[in-house]
């Protein structure tokens, strides 16, 4: 391009921003800002946003929607509510002494009821998360989830008072949707409250937060006895856990990004100063916002969202977005969580639920590290490392499956599958588990985000939908047997050479760094240029035909 446009591209694009920040009050930051990226970081890192306790106020209440997933995601995770004497007729099970009260859960319903019913909660949680953007951007983040939350009383309302599985699974239904608002909206303001530089931290809470969740329920299993009163209770706590986040709302600050978006700058000055403490420029970042956000708006008003996540310019970062959040479930952990009861039965435990509660617990453990100390390396790193220990883990409890010890006696393979477990837990929550919503979260701008991660988190339950339909089925002897989780593992091989080719290093990068690394400078000011030059012409026309008149 040629030097004298793109200089006159920054002083009118800056003109512009005068006129604009002027209403809002605020010290505008020259054009030289807007067209060198790399200076605007650079600024911004001399004075880092420092986090108060309010925004830590404010991500609690968010995180309550994500220990909402894993207790839903667990919920009937128990032999208890679906073993064979569930398929017996009540006549002839009042015969059977033994088999009396084996079921708990709606007796005789048929298997196909109860896939329904798991699935349903899946279903319901893709169609909230393909359509929470939308009110996230007309309302607000904070907005949003309060609305969300009388969802989640709902939810857990019908499943408790739930005569039949039918009615049952439309609760559960309910809270799906729930589900994905809260876990897309939820990601979306830690996202933009977070400061760059501890971004991997913020965003891997939802997981912590969730294996907590999944921790508690599979632990409140203990509680439920033949007493129908018991299971009820199990499936109607998430009313607590709504009434609890519906209470505590006016502690969670809105959104300074949301704001911004809006034109409220005053009130996203106050955000930003309750969010963050001294000794940050709270002016600086402010003004970055706007300037930012103008640029977005200037965007924005060519094509409407779904148009431009599918233009050249943001075509790749969607693909991205799209298979890291696949990643998630094709990983293969679910499937691990959903069958470990047969690696602790080959070494004498049981109880469907000591499991449970072991593996959520190495989950937390495991995503809480990751918080830790995920923010020290790149993106790329731990998620190459990672998914490659995730793979051989996955080799390693194929072969364990096939070739089993004898669960009577001391037999190293069996204490073999359990090591396996425990690297494959590890691994997955030092990459795809942690970083997936992350890194699909820091591929966009602002104003784009909430579209952009519905369409991605979509697609997470709906790989999660495939494996509760399919897997158990591969699963059968007369299918693939102890082989079918090599379905994840040629997976992981895919997701390994998808994140070495095309996945950049994104950490400690502004939205406006992170869409250079996916479209070149000359491209970004020549498409700004053809913008700018078509305002132009347009002003000019309308010029001419009012001097006509």
């Amino acid at each position: 391009m040629l030097p004298g446009l793109r200089t006159n591209l920054q002083v009118d694009v800056a003109a512009v921003n005068d006129v604009t920040t002027e209403k809002a009050h605020a010290t505008v930051i020259k054009g030289s800002y807007l067209n060198l990226p790399d200076q605007t970081a650079k600024m911004l890192a001399e004075s880092p946003l420092i986090p108060s306790g309010k925004l830590y106020q404010s991500a609690f209440v968010v995180l309550l929607g994500a220990f909402q997933y894993g207790y839903l995601l667990a919920q009937m995770a128990w032999i208890g509510f679906n073993s064979k004497a569930c398929y017996v007729p009540p006549a002839v099970a009042k015969q059977i002494p033994p088999l009396q009260g084996q079921c708990i859960l709606f007796p005789t319903h048929t298997s196909q009821e109860w896939t329904t019913a798991v699935t349903a909660w899946i279903v319901g949680a893709g169609v909230g998360a393909l359509f929470s953007g939308i009110p996230a951007d007309s309302l607000g983040r904070r907005t949003t989830l309060m609305l969300n939350t009388f969802l989640i009383i709902a939810g857990a309302f019908v499943q408790m008072l739930s005569n039949n599985i039918l009615m049952f699974t439309i609760g559960r239904g309910i809270s799906g949707i729930a589900t994905g608002v809260a876990i897309v909206i939820g990601n979306l303001y830690l996202r933009e409250v977070a400061p760059v530089s501890r971004r991997a931290f913020f965003l891997t809470l939802p997981q912590i937060m969730l294996s907590f969740g999944g921790m508690t329920v599979s632990a409140l299993h203990f509680t439920v006895t033949s007493e129908e009163l018991t299971w009820r209770l199990l499936f109607g706590a998430p009313i607590v856990l709504g009434l609890l986040q519906l209470c505590l709302f006016p502690c969670m600050i809105k959104s300074p990004h949301h704001l911004v978006m809006h034109k409220r700058f005053d009130h996203a000055r106050v955000a930003l100063s309750q969010l963050y403490t001294q000794p940050c420029d709270i002016e600086l970042h402010l003004n970055a916002m706007i300037v930012s956000h103008e640029k977005q708006a200037v965007e924005a008003a060519t094509a409407s969202k779904l148009r431009l996540l599918l233009s050249a310019k943001y075509r790749r970062q969607m693909v991205v977005a799209i298979v890291m959040c696949l990643s998630q479930q094709l990983a293969g952990m679910n499937a691990i969580i959903a069958y470990s009861n047969g690696f602790f039965l080959n070494i004498g435990i049981r109880e469907t639920r000591i499991s449970n509660i072991i593996v959520n617990f190495g989950r937390f453990h495991d995503m809480f590290m990751a918080a830790r100390y995920l923010d020290r390396f790149s993106r790329r790193t731990p998620l190459l490392v990672g998914l490659t220990v995730t793979l051989l883990a996955s080799v390693g409890i194929v072969f364990t499956q096939e070739y089993p010890g004898n669960p009577v006696m001391f037999n190293a393979t069996n204490y073999l599958a359990i090591v396996t477990v425990l690297f494959f837990v590890a691994s997955y929550c030092f990459s795809a588990g942690s970083m997936a919503w992350l890194i699909s979260n820091e591929l966009f701008p602002e104003h784009m985000s909430a579209t952009a991660n519905s369409i991605s988190t979509f697609f997470t339950f709906a790989a999660q939908f495939l494996i509760a339909v399919y897997y158990p089925q591969l699963m059968r002897p007369t299918a693939a047997g102890n082989f079918a989780f090599l379905i994840f593992s040629g997976c992981l091989v895919f997701f390994i050479g998808f994140v070495f080719w095309f996945v950049p290093n994104t950490n400690n990068k502004t939205s406006e760094e992170v869409t250079r690394l996916f479209y070149d400078d000359d491209k970004l000011h020549t498409m700004y240029l053809d913008k700018y030059a078509q305002n132009v012409h347009d002003v000019d026309a309308g010029r001419k035909t009012l001097e006509t008149i």
